[in-house]
């Protein structure tokens, strides 16, 4: 193979792999780090600090909700 046509299969090969990753991993990956900032919460309040965060942030909401 010679070095132009080398050239030009790595880089569709390299289009391809960011749009693939692109379209699969965007929310995939947000979710996982997501996932990992709560649970590294979690593990420096306490479960039962971050229950009681949750409840006041739904109360919260509700309220709002209820103001509009």
């Amino acid at each position: 193979m010679d070095v132009i046509t080398h050239t030009i299969v790595a880089m569709v090969s390299l289009a391809i792999a960011y749009y693939i990753g692109y379209r699969r991993g965007e929310r995939h990956g947000a979710q996982v780090g997501m996932a990992a900032m709560i649970g590294w919460i979690q593990e420096k309040i306490g479960i039962i600090e971050w229950r009681v965060w949750e409840k006041e942030l739904e109360e919260a909401a509700a309220n709002d909700a209820a103001d509009e």
